[in-house]
């Protein structure tokens, strides 16, 4: 729903700008980015917050 909302305010925004190339890449690096935040559900806490140490989190 995000993404699909995302493309609809960019070609909005871009009007006659916004091509089919255009809108492919864009779907493919939103597909990229979603699958990495994804991954990172898989990593601990510790890993995932930057600047913290596992000790500062676990206090």
């Amino acid at each position: 729903m995000v993404g699909i909302t995302l493309l609809k305010a960019m070609s909005m925004t871009l009007k006659n700008e916004w091509t089919a190339e255009i809108e492919d890449a864009w779907t493919e690096a939103y597909a990229s980015i979603t699958a990495i935040m994804l991954e990172g559900l898989e990593y601990p806490q510790e890993i995932l917050i930057p600047n913290h140490t596992a000790k500062e989190l676990s206090s």
